[in-house]
């Protein structure tokens, strides 16, 4: 039976709350739980220290919106995919096609014309597999061709 004043008391605390186990929160822990995600922490870095700011990206199909002014004056420069493997070595820079990659040929169409649909550079970060290692970035231009490109510092 609701009171006349038609407002419901609602309990603050949950007495299975105050039971449950919470293990500790440590660094360690965050850093084993998030092991999947540290290619995607080195690009941030990466552009970071580039000067970029970033913001998530997957409106447009890709893991970060690339900034290169305040987010809040400015539209995105480029979407970002991180890509695990770097290219091949000798891979030619000025080739037509890009290196072989986790990603499809019909992947790579989708996210080229997502990010020239919203003009948009398609940038790709390839992640060595090593801790060390520099982050290669490849942009995908207008004519759909993979092109060199350095984040600069």
């Amino acid at each position: 039976v609701l009171p006349k004043t038609g407002f419901v008391s609602i309990a603050r605390e949950c007495s299975d709350w105050r039971e449950a186990f919470l293990p500790p929160l440590t660094a360690e822990a965050l850093r084993e739980r998030h092991a999947e995600r540290r290619p995607q922490v080195r690009v941030f870095r990466a552009l970071w220290d580039a000067g970029c700011y970033l913001s998530c990206g997957l409106k447009f199909g890709g893991d970060f919106l690339a900034y290169t002014d305040d987010p809040m004056r400015c539209h995105a420069a480029a979407v970002v995919t991180v890509l695990p493997a770097p290219p091949p070595a000798g891979w030619d820079a000025s080739a037509t096609r890009p290196p072989a990659s986790p990603l499809r040929a019909v992947q790579l169409g989708c996210l080229s014309r997502m990010a020239a649909g919203a003009r948009k550079l398609a940038l790709l970060a390839f992640v060595p597999s090593g801790a060390d290692g520099r982050v290669d970035f490849r942009a995908i231009d207008g004519a759909h061709r993979v092109v060199p490109f350095e984040a600069a510092a």
